[in-house]
């Protein structure tokens, strides 16, 4: 996979190349398995709108915040987030109808879902949230 470019601190932009690269597959009547990264270095990063969610997706997050929103994005089956936040604040917002099993370990820190209970049903789509909190904030919330 092609190194994502960087950018300035503290920008908005649409959903980078996996985005891009899934909607043409989507488009060619095939679904590949899809993977990508995402590095979020002393800064702000807000990631929303429209996109495909791809099977893997690696988060790193240091000494910076991301708000990565999913509220208008579509699904896979199965999914999977594996985060590492150092000294960083991860929200991740969901949209209702997702499973999700978060699996994050939190080392002085705090990683939790708090979207509370939610009825779920055995053909919605399901997460899997997993990774590491070293001095930082991972959070689900549905808002």
């Amino acid at each position: 996979m092609p190194k994502r470019p960087t950018k300035l601190a503290g920008t908005r932009r649409p959903w980078p190349e996996p985005r891009q690269l899934a909607l043409a597959a989507e488009s060619a009547g095939a679904l590949p398995a899809t993977e990508a990264r995402l590095l979020v270095l002393t800064g702000e990063e807000h990631c929303t709108g429209p996109w495909r969610v791809p099977d893997r997706l690696a988060i790193k997050a240091i000494f910076g915040e991301l708000v990565l929103d999913l509220r208008e994005a579509s699904f896979p089956n199965r999914s999977w987030l594996d985060i590492d936040a150092i000294m960083a604040q991860v929200r991740i917002i969901l949209p209702p109808g997702v499973r999700v099993s978060f699996e994050v370990q939190d080392w002085f820190g705090d990683a939790k879902d708090a979207r509370g209970d939610r009825l779920v049903q055995p053909d919605d789509p399901h997460l899997v949230v997993t990774g590491s909190a070293w001095f930082a904030e991972i959070q689900l919330r549905d808002r």
